[in-house]
């Protein structure tokens, strides 16, 4: 795998993971070699609201006696 090509498949991983500051690194290195990165734009997908668990009350025990 050439230089470029893994700089290309890093690039890649660090946009799905919505890494910007290292996506402009690794374009910048692109760059140094001498070839045309991808479309600067980073897209950063919004961060997606974690699940919310909300207890359930325990159901009341019968009476012992």
């Amino acid at each position: 795998m050439s230089d470029l090509a893994a700089l290309q498949a890093e690039r890649v991983g660090y946009v799905r993971r919505g890494l910007a500051d290292r996506v402009k690194a690794v374009d910048a290195a692109i760059k140094a070699l001498g070839a045309d990165p991808a479309p600067a734009v980073v897209e950063v997908p919004e961060a997606l609201s974690p699940a919310v668990e909300t207890a359930v009350p325990a159901k009341p025990k019968g009476r012992r006696g």
